[in-house]
């Protein structure tokens, strides 16, 4: 099984346009997550009022796009009891994915706008509210401990810092497969002390050309897979000091970038846990992010 650990989010994919109030500065932070105040936000939630919504969150999507591929999967992480709460908790299970979720009666379930511009380009602007401060109580450990591999998605490390190393740490100590989501290039540049603190444990760390980019290209580690996504310019893997790249899967037409990264890596890591094949993994990665990126889904 494959427990993923994330944001619990809903998710609001809206059209870029040069009328936008907030259009000079989420072009400022383009192809990246969008920083807000909490009026700033509730200004752009207004601008979706409306609006449908999907379930979505890194972790999440990843998860959705294994359990797709076959996979057995789980989702550990928290909503609000509220509509959203509600209708994140039913997409996972639509999906084959067994929410583990904890519910809180303070705080709303958390939320983001996507930004979508005419290139199909994604900007991101995100309030977590009741998934932003995880405790133990809210943690299902028996999942924890029993699964076969655990995938965590770096924005935990706006929050949730000493939850994911806690976790990560019991996990690595028990002899559990860690793979880590870079999520975006803001966290990565942002976050780096706390990220340095994890990546002894990972086993497998992806990250898009910009992540990558954020924390100085490769690490130089021998025994941690790396997992490089450059959109049309296909993907590089880095492992034991060798770099292979493996091209793009030709796409028609793109619909919209947003959840494309998060697929690959469900598919990959689907592929990879059950062939320990590399150019396999990649293959069924790219496979599960055409059809993201065909979609105006952003999962699978």
């Amino acid at each position: 099984m494959l427990v993923g650990l994330g944001n619990a989010l809903v998710d609001y994919v809206l059209p870029l346009k040069a009328e936008n109030p907030f259009y000079t500065q989420i072009q400022e932070n383009k192809g990246g997550f969008f920083h807000t105040s909490q009026e700033e936000f509730l200004q752009m939630a207004a601008l979706a009022k409306g609006a449908e919504f999907s379930c979505g969150g890194s972790a999440a999507n990843t998860l959705k796009a294994y359990a797709h591929c076959g996979g057995e999967a789980a989702f550990v992480g928290k909503i609000g009891a509220d509509e959203q709460g509600e209708a994140f908790k039913k997409s996972l299970q639509d999906k084959g994915v067994c929410p583990c979720l904890s519910v809180s009666d303070s705080l709303p379930s958390g939320r983001t706008i996507v930004w979508v511009d005419e290139n199909g380009e994604k900007t991101i602007a995100a309030k977590r509210l009741a998934t932003a401060r995880l405790q133990n109580e809210d943690i299902d450990w028996n999942k924890i401990i029993y699964t076969d591999m655990l995938f965590a998605e770096a924005y935990w490390l706006d929050g949730n810092t000493p939850m994911l190393r806690k976790i990560l740490r019991l996990a690595y100590a028990d002899g559990i497969k860690i793979a880590l989501s870079l999520a975006d290039k803001n966290i990565v540049a942002e976050r780096q002390r706390g990220l340095a603190m994890i990546l002894p444990c990972v086993s497998i760390l992806f990250g898009n050309k910009s992540e990558f980019e954020a924390m100085g290209g490769f690490l130089k580690n021998k025994k941690m897979l790396q997992v490089m996504t450059k959109g049309a310019d296909g993907v590089d893997v880095a492992y034991q000091e060798k770099v292979v790249h493996y091209p793009a899967l030709k796409v028609e037409k793109i619909v919209s970038t947003t959840g494309a990264g998060d697929a690959f890596a469900g598919g990959f890591l689907f592929g990879y846990m059950n062939t320990f094949n590399i150019a396999k993994a990649v293959d069924i990665g790219q496979k599960c992010a055409t059809q993201v990126l065909t979609s105006v889904s952003s999962c699978l």
